[in-house]
């Protein structure tokens, strides 16, 4: 708003003064990391729906949470953007889905695609998902699509310090996580950093762990 900064931190001061005051930060969550079987595990069930579903999840080989700009970059890259290769490809290119997208959680070292499918397709479309999850960790990957997931994630974070909100559950992702408290623009070198090496070393990393199919069946 139109108020200083001085007169917002005074107002602060006076209204939250009277509250009990921790000297301690609360202690960090510690992370959960587990390990893929052998062999993937397959699940199915079926429903009286029009669109079947196909839902993946990956295990990263690792005992600690990933690190943050390769693992962000990486699954933006990958799917988790309009310009992944799950979305240009499964998608656009090879039309086996109606949707797909993936999404990560760097602290439990996990990664899930999931997508909307015509039954039929259900089979290929799983294939091409890990085809591109293999690209990825063969570095088949250009320079567009690296600075286009960059992008992506850099224009995210300047956004962030634009809505209460975001910042509300940015900081306190950090203090549940245990990270450090900075400012999301101080993670943008860290993006802009990031290499093709860098996701092809995080991409490599991934072993399937589980697939769930959602079959749709439509009632005569």
């Amino acid at each position: 708003g139109s108020e200083s900064p001085e007169r917002v931190a005074e107002l602060f001061k006076t209204n939250f003064a009277s509250l009990a005051h921790r000297s301690a930060p609360t202690p960090a969550v510690p992370p959960v990391i587990g390990k893929a079987p052998e062999e993937p595990r397959f699940h199915e069930h079926t429903m009286p729906v029009m669109q079947s579903r196909l839902c993946m999840g990956w295990r990263f080989e690792t005992d600690k949470p990933l690190e943050y700009a390769p693992g962000v970059v990486f699954n933006t890259l990958f799917g988790g953007s309009s310009g992944s290769k799950l979305f240009l490809n499964v998608r656009e290119k090879l039309s086996l889905c109606y949707s797909v997208d993936s999404e990560i959680d760097r602290r439990a070292a996990l990664m899930f695609a999931s997508a909307g499918v015509e039954d039929e397709d259900t089979q290929v479309c799983m294939e091409e998902i890990i085809a591109q999850l293999e690209a990825c960790a063969k570095k088949e990957i250009s320079e567009q699509e690296l600075d286009n997931a960059k992008a992506c994630i850099i224009n995210a974070l300047e956004l962030t310090a634009d809505s209460p909100g975001s910042l509300e559950s940015y900081y306190t992702t950090k203090a549940w996580w245990g990270e450090s408290m900075r400012l999301p623009s101080e993670a943008i070198p860290e993006v802009e950093a990031v290499t093709v090496d860098d996701v092809a070393r995080i991409a490599s990393m991934a072993r399937l762990d589980t697939v769930f199919v959602l079959h749709g069946e439509v009632e005569e």
